[in-house]
């Protein structure tokens, strides 16, 4: 769980460095300015639910009104960043628990899966926990496991995750509607 939390918030914070640069203003205001889309998405849980407050917050960091209309349903709606990389990492780390080798097939295969799955989510939560053993069983892992697990662990995941997700979508609103 460490190691996932962790590896989030560095991402996040890596990220930032781009945002900030491409939007030109500094790197803790654009913490600032994503403060409330951090507090909502935490306490919700759902990317769907912070929308409102994510748009309010890319039109103070000056993005076109026309552009984050259209943009943001759609990439929020499209792109689970949060659930693909939550995915890979479980799908990782159950190999490992399960000492199972797995070689450069396995990996692709697991991160094609990872990929589908990942943005076939309904939603971030524990309903997706499910859709582990589709990622799971093409390469032998058994999935029971790691669903038991880590539906006893996402209610402690879900809210990095959902925060995860909307910095992701930030970053790519930075590069693709400034």
């Amino acid at each position: 769980i460490v190691c996932l939390l962790s590896s989030m918030l560095a991402l996040i914070i890596v990220l930032n460095i781009f945002v900030s640069k491409k939007l030109e203003i500094g790197y803790f205001t654009t913490f600032s300015m994503m403060k409330n889309v951090f507090v909502v998405s935490a306490s919700t849980g759902s990317p769907i639910a912070t929308m409102p407050t994510y748009m309010k917050a890319l039109e103070d960091m000056k993005f076109n009104k026309e552009k984050i209309e259209l943009f943001v349903p759609l990439s929020i709606a499209l792109y689970r960043f949060g659930n693909v990389f939550y995915f890979g990492f479980v799908a990782a780390l159950t190999a490992q628990i399960f000492a199972i080798p797995l070689g450069f097939y396995e990996y692709l295969n697991i991160a094609l899966l990872v990929f589908f799955a990942g943005f076939a989510a309904v939603s971030s939560g524990i309903v997706n926990i499910g859709m582990l053993s589709m990622i799971l069983a093409p390469v032998g892992v058994p999935s029971s496991l790691a669903i038991t697990l880590f539906a006893a662990i996402d209610p402690i995941i879900d809210p990095l995750r959902t925060m995860f997700t909307m910095y992701i979508n930030l970053f790519c609103a930075s590069v693709s509607i400034t």
